[in-house]
């Protein structure tokens, strides 16, 4: 860390931005700073902010100050201050790039440290900072925490607890072509809710390239009035990592899952899986990912519904210098797959799976973030629909956006909105839902 500040600090100074009459505000900050004194040079410099406004060299050592301060969230500020006056300032970009580092925005400080080097820096500077992004990383996987954890809390309304469809009236050509009037139950429903969690992770490491990771937790979501959808959802998944080639470019995972949903109080599904994936770090910013995962569903109230699953696909994830975000949700993936009943004659149950799906990330600082997702999946089933004597197609597409708002001692707080809108060829199974929910968590 002190040795990317010398190299950057000792060309600036062979540029414009330093050279200054020795009695200038400017050089006594940046003397200030050289001498590790950071806090001193803020309150040389935060007095001028009105008369040097407009001076990129006055926001690059207030930055400066404030990243050796132990702020880099007005050091970002600061930087960005600089760069907007004179994008060309390539001290202001690599301090930036280091702000971001340290306030956990990877991609983000990966794009300016790139600025940097494009910018053609003297050859010590580049060094220093892929020296500097190693060191830290490094810091970082050491650092890793073993162990995280997590409990919240939430309220919300949902426009169909049921996801049912609105129709009132449907047609049902098994009893001659009659129209069925739909009871008021059997419609979408909507109602308040409460929810609450429980999650759990960790990994222990039995090598350099190999890790053993755990993971579970349970989720409550209980409605206000329609008590018999409330839901009580449980799942554990571990499994090994295996990480390979010069430098861990690529992986391999195998793992096996559980999950187990009740509702109303009552067990209606259990599945068990089997998931094997293979992850390829192709480009700095991109890694590309092919999985497979095979389940057993198991319906105890209604066992002709039994069926094995198995689904197939690639993803692209997000990568920053190089190496592996764990934190963050593919960019992109495609899948396809089957969902077949075990039993014989309930072929329609059954069907054929491929969609798509898309997320979004977006840090501004260690506090806020945005998130987003959209995926689209289309359902062609095996048989035609006894009752409804044509074969189901669904068309799916669930969207979803929120803020994280992280507050001190590991809170946050997270509003998110999410919309699910199913397009059947049977009017019964069509369905819009749209869902509202606060949320605290703690993490630990």
């Amino acid at each position: 860390m002190k040795r990317i500040r010398a190299v950057l600090l000792s060309v600036a100074l062979l540029s414009p931005l330093c050279v200054q009459a020795q009695a200038s505000l400017l050089e006594r900050a940046n003397e200030l700073i050289r001498q590790g004194q950071a806090k001193p040079a803020l309150e040389l410099l935060l007095p001028a902010s009105t008369s040097l406004a407009a001076d990129a060299r006055y926001h690059y050592l207030l930055g400066t100050a404030y990243f050796d301060a132990g702020d880099p969230e007005n050091a970002i500020t600061a930087f960005r201050d600089a760069l907007s006056i004179n994008p060309q300032l390539l001290q202001a970009e690599a301090e930036l790039g280091r702000a971001y580092l340290l306030t956990g925005n990877y991609l983000a400080a990966q794009f300016a440290f790139d600025n940097v080097k494009r910018g053609n820096p003297p050859p010590e500077v580049s060094a220093a900072i892929d020296s500097y992004v190693e060191t830290l990383h490094n810091s970082l996987q050491s650092q890793r925490p073993r162990f995280r954890g997590s409990v919240s809390v939430g309220i919300g309304h949902d426009s169909n607890v049921n996801s049912a469809t609105s129709a009132q009236r449907v047609l049902l050509p098994i009893l001659g072509g009659i129209t069925a009037t739909l009871d008021s139950a059997a419609r979408e429903r909507s109602d308040n809710f409460i929810s609450a969690g429980i999650e759990a992770s960790g990994f222990t490491p039995l090598d350099d390239q190999t890790e053993l990771f755990l993971g579970g937790g349970t989720q409550l979501k209980a409605n206000n009035k329609i008590d018999e959808f409330d839901f009580l959802t449980g799942n554990a998944s571990g499994g090994v990592r295996y990480a390979y080639g010069p430098h861990q470019e690529s992986q391999i995972a195998l793992s096996v899952s559980a999950d187990s949903i009740h509702q109303d109080h009552v067990r209606v599904r259990d599945s068990y899986g089997l998931n094997l994936e293979y992850r390829y770090i192709f480009h700095p910013l991109a890694e590309a990912s092919a999985f497979a995962q095979q389940s057993k569903l198991e319906y105890p109230r209604e066992p002709f519904r039994d069926a094995d699953r198995k689904v197939y696909g690639f993803a692209l994830n997000p990568v920053a210098f190089g190496k592996r975000l764990f934190n963050l949700p593919p960019v992109a993936s495609v899948y396809w797959g089957s969902e077949r009943p075990t039993a014989s004659g309930v072929d329609h149950l059954g069907y054929r799976l491929t969609g798509a799906r898309t997320a979004g990330y977006l840090q501004f600082n260690s506090r806020f973030a945005l998130f987003a997702g959209l995926g689209y999946e289309r359902r062609a089933y095996g048989d035609p629909d006894p009752l409804f004597a044509e074969t189901r197609v669904d068309r799916q597409t669930d969207f979803n956006a929120g803020i994280i708002y992280a507050m001190d001692y590991g809170w946050s707080f997270t509003p998110v909105i999410s919309y699910t809108d199913n397009r059947s060829s049977l009017d019964v199974f069509k369905y819009s839902r749209t869902a509202v929910m606060l949320t605290v968590r703690k993490t630990f």
